[in-house]
């Protein structure tokens, strides 16, 4: 005749808690391992703007909203790295040029009006009609992207290569905007930062700017561009 096997007590409450407190650490243990061999974003190193010789011909401007405090910005950058910032409100217009009378701002609020802002101060120095429906306003930037770990950046115009990078993590580029003249493209990368490179992907990027986590670019501006164009 078989003797029954006794049951295990049942675990008590000090026991199980025990239990998953070591379940916990060992999970937490697992996925931070998981993060710091694969999920963390290590951009590409890359001078900046002030020590390289790469130097464009003009500035650029551009618009970003801030998340944490819910508003538009309005940033410039000249060919030397240095700018302003300027808090243009949650419904500010939107950037279409950057001419001699200075930035273009389309009034949404107002359609059909432009209204130009001083680049330096921030300040509405004039304001003009300009026929609503006549200007671009295509979000669609300049660039294509391809790839994961390894990023190329390639003209939408043309397909030429203007850049190619091996990165860990998700870094990529998330936009481009070609300059007037042909010859440069701002890039925006997905660490924050404002990245110059010519057009023909001659020599790497450098760092023209960086933007707050919260506050990602949209629309860049070359200086020289008439609205519409």
């Amino acid at each position: 005749m078989t003797t029954p096997t006794p049951e295990a007590p049942p675990a008590t409450p000090r026991e199980r808690s025990t239990a998953l407190f070591v379940a916990a650490f060992a999970l937490i243990a697992v996925v931070a391992t998981l993060v710091l061999v694969f999920g963390v974003t290590r951009p590409p190193a890359l001078l900046a703007i002030t020590q390289a010789n790469l130097t464009p011909p003009d500035g650029i401007a551009w618009m970003s909203w801030d998340d944490r405090d819910e508003r538009q910005v309005l940033s410039v950058a000249d060919v030397r790295g240095g700018g302003s910032t300027f808090d243009i409100g949650s419904g500010g217009g939107e950037l279409v040029g950057w001419t001699d009378r200075g930035l273009a701002l389309f009034e949404w609020k107002d359609r059909g009006r432009i209204t130009y802002v001083d680049p330096a101060s921030g300040i509405v120095v004039a304001s003009e009609e300009s026929g609503y429906g006549t200007l671009s306003l295509d979000d669609r930037d300049d660039v294509v992207v391809t790839g994961w770990g390894a990023t190329h950046v390639r003209l939408r115009s043309n397909d030429a290569l203007v850049w190619s990078v091996s990165a860990s993590g998700g870094y990529t580029i998330r936009s481009g905007w070609i300059s007037p003249d042909g010859d440069w493209v701002a890039l925006v990368d997905s660490s924050g930062r404002i990245l110059l490179v010519p057009a023909d992907g001659s020599t790497p990027p450098v760092i023209w700017a960086n933007v707050e986590p919260h506050s990602a670019p949209y629309r860049i501006v070359w200086q020289g561009t008439e609205p519409g164009a």
